[in-house]
């Protein structure tokens, strides 16, 4: 039993390898077939921003197009943030910005 699923492997994985691709750098679909996406991430960690300054604008990579973000702040007194993700700052002191990405397809 287990030579014929190390053959079976060895089969799939050589069809997987050797599948042409329908047009020069694509990869077949079927390959790809319950593969999950690539988690969003913020593009930084932190950011030091000034009072009276500029405002910041959070990127996310790797978020789905139907995706839902939420940002929130954990004092707005210090720092708010838009619906669009621009953290503005208030006054000084230190605050945490959370970002909340609920794919439409996951619920």
């Amino acid at each position: 039993m287990r030579k014929r699923i190390k053959a079976l492997s060895a089969l799939l994985l050589a069809l997987a390898m050797t599948a042409q691709p329908s047009l020069p750098g694509e990869v077949p679909q079927e390959i790809f077939a319950g593969w999950e996406a690539a988690t969003p991430k913020v593009a930084i960690k932190s950011k030091t921003l000034y009072v009276g300054g500029s405002s910041y604008q959070i990127t996310v990579k790797n978020l789905a197009e139907d995706a839902k973000v939420t940002y929130l702040s954990s004092d707005k007194k210090i720092v708010t943030v838009t619906d669009k993700g621009v953290i503005k700052p208030i006054a000084k002191g230190r605050a945490a910005v959370t970002t909340l990405c609920k794919d439409h397809q996951s619920g």
